[in-house]
């Protein structure tokens, strides 16, 4: 049975580029297409998750395999994801301080954090008020107090412990992280496209490409 392929694509580490990268690298190499996508015409033999919608799916199915519930809830959305077949996975890191530097520059260049905030009836979105230090560790109830939103910062620099662990904490994340076959770093992008070419068994020229 041929393997599939799982992109734990969380927030502001270079996932969206490596979900293309992706995309175009498993339809050339692996003959595999993408499952978890917004064309409701998918192939049935689709063997590839990538997205952000199944990235906390798969994180579960992996730190519990003995789940059932955890183990159905990704194959609703990732059908090859069956005992018999290996799962080849892969998550970006990034320095946290970095991540939480480019979330604050994606609410003030994006719309959605204004939209939002206008809809709950607040004065705005903090990151338009605040310099990047005071967005980041400014008391949540300080901002409520002056009617600005902002991201809530401890997912926000702590996403990949929490949606790797749970509720469990840090040694937890630890054990599910040297489950993952691939542990890119955003940094250094093209060790991590080494390590992928190793990992997924995937040829350097087509992910150069």
């Amino acid at each position: 049975m041929l393997p599939g392929y799982a992109f734990i694509k969380t927030h502001k580490v270079g996932g969206t580029t490596v979900q293309v990268l992706l995309q175009r690298a498993l339809s050339e190499a692996k003959n595999a297409t993408q499952c978890d996508t917004r064309n409701p015409n998918r192939e049935r033999t689709c063997r590839s998750c990538l997205a952000h919608t199944t990235y906390v799916h798969i994180a579960r199915a992996i730190r519990n395999p003995e789940s059932k519930l955890a183990q159905s809830a990704v194959r609703s959305i990732c059908p090859f994801w069956v005992p018999q077949r290996r799962v080849l996975s892969m998550i970006m890191l990034r320095r946290p301080v970095d991540k939480a530097y480019s979330h604050y520059h994606y609410e003030r260049d994006n719309g959605w954090c204004r939209s939002r905030a206008d809809g709950l009836g607040m004065d705005g979105c903090a990151s338009d008020h605040l310099p990047f230090a005071d967005w980041l560790m400014a008391p949540s109830t300080l901002l409520r107090q002056r009617k600005l939103l902002r991201t809530d910062p401890l997912p926000l620099l702590a996403e990949t412990v929490h949606m790797l662990a749970g509720a469990a904490g840090w040694h937890e994340a630890l054990r599910v992280l040297k489950v993952i076959t691939v542990v890119g770093v955003t940094a250094r992008f093209n060790d991590t496209l080494m390590a992928l070419a190793r990992g997924w068994d995937m040829p350097l020229s087509v992910l150069e490409k």
